[in-house]
């Protein structure tokens, strides 16, 4: 105890849970202890201590951020964000007044990260997008302590972008993420391994998709009444057929 390196506050001192929690979030950041994960979750629980208005809305939070910053890159200010992050806290409480907040939320969640010296901009692109990965990816994540970057590449390893169901695709994404743990992937390989995969299962749905196409073609033609048709579309008909007749003739 006496090696320790800590300071013990007294109880009547730590009553402020959001100013203990705050301390603890800034210590964190300063020494870069936490995973991007951890910090959007954390950043999330702060914003809901300091304005209770938003608790039970933790997925709206990211999106109110993300809706004022699309506004400031279409008034061509998002600019001053970045210089604004590191002012004094007067400068930053002016800025915060005279900023085109559309909702009152907004201004509720830009008034944390600057109280943070966190760059609203980077929180929106990099940190708050890794609330939205898959379940076993954020396992991954505590377990593992898998980089953001290369989750942010698993998560591509969807059952939208594969066209597959998501049990499959649980399945596929669970077998490409221990390989990157067990092979110790770069960012890189990462990258060509999921890219690969994503490939593998392009071409099999697009062969399925054709096939499924060609049973559609051949029940068409076999339902054509030929007694019905004149002599021109007959012989024009004829003629297709002996040309595609000729072509599978040389494909087998």
């Amino acid at each position: 105890m006496t090696k320790l390196k800590a300071v013990f506050l007294p109880k009547e001192e730590t009553s402020d849970e959001v100013v203990v929690f705050e301390g603890q979030l800034v210590s964190s950041i300063h020494s870069q202890k936490l995973h991007d994960l951890d910090l959007a979750t954390a950043l999330i629980r702060l914003i809901i201590y300091k304005y209770p208005d938003l608790s039970g809305r933790e997925d709206e939070i990211p999106k109110f951020l993300n809706a004022f910053i699309n506004r400031l890159v279409r008034s061509k200010k998002l600019q001053y964000l970045a210089l604004i992050k590191d002012s004094d806290l007067m400068t930053q409480q002016e800025w915060l007044e005279t900023s085109d907040f559309k909702e009152h939320e907004e201004h509720e969640i830009v008034s944390v990260l600057l109280g943070l010296q966190l760059n609203p901009v980077s929180i929106n692109n990099n940190i708050f997008p890794l609330l939205k990965v898959t379940e076993d990816l954020k396992n991954v994540i505590r377990s593992e302590g898998l980089e953001t970057s290369k989750v942010r590449e698993l998560n591509k390893l969807s059952s939208e972008q594969m066209k597959i169901d998501e049990s499959k695709a649980l399945m596929i994404r669970t077998q490409v993420t221990h390989r990157v743990i067990e092979e110790k992937l770069s960012l890189s390989q990462t990258k060509t391994l999921v890219k690969q995969t994503l490939e593998q299962y392009s071409a099999s749905n697009s062969e399925a998709k054709q096939n499924k196409q060609m049973d559609k073609t051949i029940k068409d033609i076999q339902s054509i009444n030929l007694k019905i048709l004149e002599q021109t579309r007959l012989i024009k008909l004829r003629q297709v057929l002996q040309e595609k007749l000729d072509e599978i003739k040389t494909l087998m």
